[in-house]
């Protein structure tokens, strides 16, 4: 399966914000559906563990996802929109909060994970 192409905006050790694509050859889109395709819930909570994974390079500690809880998927993202992840982790590396939104400030999805972790 193919992932989005981020082009990162930020990236520190507790936070990262990309902007990508919702391209049309993403696999995602593959039968969400005919006629109209949408970027599925599970896609985009996907985009944010990738978004997780540099944000644990440059904190070098391996952060994992424990848990979501107040996930919320306000706003269907179509096939060519344009959109900004950006997540950010609690100084105690225990907590994960995300935003996906367009760049005209219409929240696709937000949330928050409780997190381990381990150094790398």
């Amino acid at each position: 399966m193919r992932d989005p192409v981020f082009e990162t905006e930020e990236l520190a050790p507790s936070s990262c914000r990309v902007r990508f694509r919702a391209a049309a050859d993403l696999d995602w889109f593959r039968g969400h559906f005919d006629g109209l395709p949408v970027l599925p819930g599970i896609a985009q909570i996907y985009f944010v563990t990738l978004a997780l994974g540099k944000i644990s390079g440059a904190a070098g500690r391996s952060f994992r996802i424990a848990g979501f809880s107040q996930v919320k998927f306000t706003f269907p993202m179509t096939v060519g929109d344009e959109a900004e992840l950006s997540v950010r982790v609690d100084g105690g590396g225990e907590r994960l909060d995300f935003v996906i939104r367009s760049p005209g400030g219409t929240v696709f999805s937000e949330g928050h994970a409780s997190l381990s972790w381990s150094a790398s």
